[in-house]
């Protein structure tokens, strides 16, 4: 940017609150700006970017501590939550009040609620419980300061603690939003909702809305109209001065040693020396040999020829004429013959003889004649017209031949004699005078060059006069007019005074509107590049989330890439291991569609260091297939894992598998229970607390109360649920745990005896070859639980009896059930504590 955009950004960021406070209605940003730039637009400094990020003030929630609600959704009476535990796990059947719970969160750290908005309730008249006018609920939260307080509603700062199934499903599904629906979830998705709409606040301009009217110049343009004329007057003159000017330039070209117009008139015009002067002279020195007019002389000679030739064909046709004379002389007996022969004649007109009888008809004879007279008429017109042409054209050569020096007077009579003669002296006088003309050729060329120079120095003499006159008219008109200018200026000097300062002003809120448009386009721009910065941040963490959640074998299944939109009308473009590029729309199951709407919600959770997240029965959008592979990576990924955790779920086995991935030891420090149960008396929300569905902790609580049998048959499940996991730890290590295990019958599966036993076999064969001994303890753990069990089969017994019912002759022996469960608690420590180092290998073991 430069200095005067950063003077914007200066004003902007010092006035940040008030800024971004004012929006594009009624032009209110551009009001604020605008007055900030008229009283600090001069002292403000341009802004110097730092590298250090300024922190934000706004303190983040480290923890959730405690929710209070009354008259809440579906929460009428009092009831408080402990959250201040890393987990809080609930469970309840569908309808039993677990999304009033998150609505109640959401509520408190949001500000709203997402359900409300898509059903088009205000969530002021949504979160009401039907029986009470006014809910209440009141968050308290743990922020990174260490300081209890009640949570602040920021919904851009907390809306992606949550992950539900509208949510999951709505950036799952974005590409196929309204461009309009899309711009929302994006500007959600990449934090940029609130900037987007500062970005968007701005008006287009803020020339309108500085001080730029001229009002003195307007107020001089008044005044000036008196002197309207003087100063066109003057600025016409100048372009005519600057006009002659050119010409002057031009002209002096000619003549490189000068440099002024007075200097060229001189060696013009002057009398001894003048260029002009001393020209003429070398003309009139070479005018004395003149030029004979061998090319006039030879156009006489031609002339004299043609009259030749004329009066040859002058003389045949006077010949004609002459041999039908006598004839013409009957031209008025034939014609009065032809005019009687109108009339009805038996006889000749002349002797009366009767026409049947005379040898010729009178009267066809005088029409044939008729027509022989008017030929010979015709030619001795032409022969009359003929005598008068060649007659003037003699006196005209007559004439012109005097300028050759041959003096004659022709005629017609005298033509012929004359002819010869005449023709002779003019080929004479060519062949003279054109040998004349060519020994003297070169200065006749001088003559007419010098003729040409000479007409080229007058043509520059006239023209270095006019420009003199034309300067000279030019400067007096521009003179006069100037000084009724000046003298204008002088009465008018303080306003002139106003107006220039005002000019530098006007000048300074220009360049201020200038910069402020640049700097919102550059700011648009920026805005506009944001999201793909933003989404490269997100891709790798979505691809690694949905990966981990699929645990996909196949190339074709397992991603990696994804493009996620950043714009309306993006797709999310996934790539998969063998190349094909495809819209994730299009190929993806709904399962999988909601993998990626999760994979989306959980990657931007770790983006933006939250601390908490909360689930909202997050088996509701999740299938089956995959809810193995979520609880695996929300405890095994420790971006995930040392979060705050909430969740509700209707899924049972959902709940018991979350609990059992907790180590036992210490649980009750970490967790918070709530079941929700079903009232089937009435509406009111039933809410149990602590009803633990680990294994080994029920254990624990049923031999404390004396309930060996029962405690025996949660050792038994958590041994069932914790030896698979053994198993699996093995394969993650990338071993090949291929066990052998023996079946009681057809089409069953391995019962937990052999499942131990063939995991022993293998950890002893790993520890011989190569030397693995990272699973030792938890070998020797089994063996311990094994040996037990090989007393008369006690322990192994005691876990069969404990489950299955069956008539007993004896009790079971608390001892001995007291020494299964503490075993039991050594082997689940050594699954959930072991930790994914590097492979210990003892090289001094060999293969026996």
């Amino acid at each position: 940017m430069n200095d005067m955009e950063l003077k914007i950004g200066s004003l902007v960021l010092n006035n940040f609150l008030e800024v971004e406070s004012k929006s594009s209605a009624g032009g209110a940003r551009a009001n604020k700006i605008s007055t900030l730039i008229v009283n600090s637009g001069k002292s403000v400094l341009p802004y110097v970017d730092s590298k250090a990020e300024a922190s934000s003030t706004k303190p983040k929630i480290k923890r959730l501590s405690k929710l209070k609600v009354k008259g809440f959704r579906g929460f009428n009476e009092p009831q408080e939550f402990d959250l201040s535990k890393r987990f809080t796990f609930i469970y309840g059947l569908n309808g039993t009040g677990k999304s009033s719970f998150c609505e109640a969160l959401e509520y408190s750290l949001t500000g709203k609620v997402n359900e409300a908005s898509s059903k088009r309730f205000e969530p002021s008249q949504y979160v009401n419980n039907n029986s009470s006018s006014k809910g209440a609920v009141s968050l308290t939260v743990e922020f990174d300061d260490g300081k209890l307080a009640p949570a602040i509603k920021d919904p851009l700062e907390n809306e992606f603690v949550f992950i539900e199934r509208t949510r999951i499903e709505a950036f799952a599904r974005v590409s196929s939003y309204s461009p309009q629906g899309q711009q929302q979830r994006l500007s959600t998705l990449f934090g940029l909702e609130e900037f987007n709409n500062f970005c968007s606040g701005f008006n287009k301009t803020i020339e309108h809305n500085l001080p730029i009217p001229p009002i003195k110049k307007k107020e001089l343009e008044e005044k000036e109209k008196e002197i309207e004329k003087s100063k066109l007057i003057v600025e016409n003159k100048n372009l005519e001065i600057k006009g002659y000017g050119t010409r002057k330039d031009s002209l002096l070209l000619k003549y490189p040693n000068k440099k002024l117009i007075s200097e060229l008139l001189t060696i013009l015009e002057s009398d001894t020396d003048g260029l002009i002067i001393k020209k003429k002279n070398e003309i009139e020195k070479l005018s004395k040999i003149v030029l004979k007019p061998v090319d006039k002389t030879q156009e006489f000679l031609n002339t004299l020829i043609g009259l030749n030739q004329q009066f040859s064909m002058f003389n045949t046709l006077a010949h004609e004429v002459k041999k039908y004379r006598d004839e013409i002389n009957f031209i008025d007996l034939y014609s009065a013959v032809k005019k009687i022969s109108s009339s009805p004649m038996d006889c000749c007109p002349a002797c009366d003889t009767p026409i049947s009888k005379v040898t010729t008809n009178p009267f066809t004879k005088a029409e044939t004649q008729l027509k022989i007279l008017e030929e010979i008429s015709a030619k001795q017109k032409s022969l009359n017209e003929k005598k008068k042409n060649i007659s003037e054209s003699l006196i005209k050569l007559s004439s012109e031949l005097k300028t050759v020096d041959i003096s004659t007077s022709l005629t017609l009579n005298n033509f012929n004699p004359e002819y010869e003669s005449i023709k002779l002296n003019l080929e004479k006088k060519i062949s003279e005078w054109g040998k004349w003309n060519y020994e003297n050729k070169e200065a006749f060329e001088k003559v007419e060059s010098h003729k040409k120079e000479l007409k080229s120095l007058e043509a520059d003499y006239r023209e270095c006069s006019t420009i003199t006159e034309l300067y000279k008219a030019a400067y007096k008109e521009k003179s006069k007019a100037e000084k009724i200018i000046s003298e204008f200026n002088t009465a008018n000097k303080d306003l002139i005074a106003k107006v220039e300062e005002e000019k530098k002003e006007i000048s300074h809120y220009l360049r201020y509107s200038e910069a402020y448009k640049s700097f919102i386009n550059k700011l648009k721009l920026y805005s506009e590049g944001l999201p793909l910065k933003l989404a490269k941040s997100l891709d790798e963490k979505v691809v690694e989330l949905y990966n981990a959640i699929n645990k996909h074998p196949y190339n074709h299944e397992v991603l990696e890439s994804i493009n996620l939109p950043t714009k309306p009308n993006d797709g999310i473009k996934i790539k998969y291991l063998d190349g094909t590029t495809e819209d994730a729309l299009r190929v993806l199951s709904e399962g999988h569609l909601r993998c990626l709407g999760l994979s989306i919600l959980l990657a931007k959770n770790i983006h933006d260091s939250h601390n908490v997240i909360i689930f909202d029965d997050v088996v509701n959008a999740i299938d089956d297939e995959h809810r193995a592979g979520i609880i695996n990576e929300l405890f095994s990924n420790t971006l995930l894992s040392e979060k705050q955790m909430i969740l509700t779920t209707h899924g049972e086995d959902f709940i018991k598998r979350l609990e059992n991935q907790l180590l036992s030891k210490g649980l009750n420090k970490k967790l918070s229970r709530y079941d929700f149960l079903r009232n089937h008396d009435s509406r009111e929300l039933l809410i149990e607390p602590n009803l633990n569905r680990h294994y080994l902790v029920k254990a624990d609580n049923n031999f404390k109360k004396g309930l060996i049998k029962d405690g025996l048959m949660e050792c038994r499940r958590a041994l069932e649920e914790l030896a698979p996991r053994l198993w699996k730890k093995m394969r993650t290590e990338g071993l090949d745990p291929a066990l052998s295990l023996k079946l009681r019958a057809p089409l069953t599966s391995p019962d937990l005896y052999n499942l131990i036993d063939g995991l022993i076999g293998y950890i002893v064969q790993i520890e011989k070859s190569p030397g693995i001994i990272n699973f030792s303890k938890h070998r020797e753990c089994l063996m311990k639980i094994k040996d037990v069990s090989k007393k008369n089969q006690v322990t192994w017994n005691l876990l069969n009896k404990g489950t299955h019912e069956e008539d007993r002759d004896e009790e079971f022996d608390e001892n001995q059930a007291k020494e299964l469960f503490e075993l039991c608690l050594e082997f689940e420590g050594l699954i959930k504590n072991y930790s994914r180092e590097e492979f210990k290998i003892d090289t001094t073991i060999t293969a026996s």
